[in-house]
């Protein structure tokens, strides 16, 4: 019990002894600016356009419009495939009836038959 006790306060002894030194620098700071030369910066910069109206959403486009979301959104209702995805199973049965049916289609295009319209 002694040797876990002295063994804990060594750690943490070790691990303040990297601890950033907490002196203050008390020097007097001088600066280069007067206060109206900063406030006038400060105004400059406020008024600048780029840094008051960047908006880099606008630069970009979307890939698909919302009426054709809304029809992809509809098309997988109506299939069963977004109850499918959102059920216990997250999908796993949907997708493994789908290998299989592909499966099929596929030795029936080998064996000279059409596939059957699914």
């Amino acid at each position: 019990m002694k040797k876990s006790i002295a063994v804990v306060a060594l750690a943490l002894a070790a691990g303040f002894a990297y601890a950033d030194d907490p002196t203050l620098d008390t020097g007097a700071f001088a600066s280069t600016k007067t206060r109206a030369e900063v406030q006038a910066e400060r105004a400059t910069v406020k008024r600048d356009v780029w840094a008051s109206s960047y908006n880099p959403l606008t630069m970009t486009q979307p890939a698909k419009t919302r009426s054709r979301v809304l029809g992809e959104l509809e098309g997988a209702q109506e299939s069963g495939q977004l109850r499918a995805f959102g059920g216990e199973d997250g999908g796993s049965a949907y997708l493994a009836a789908q290998a299989t049916r592909r499966a099929r289609n596929a030795s029936r295009l080998l064996a000279g038959t059409p596939p059957v319209a699914q």
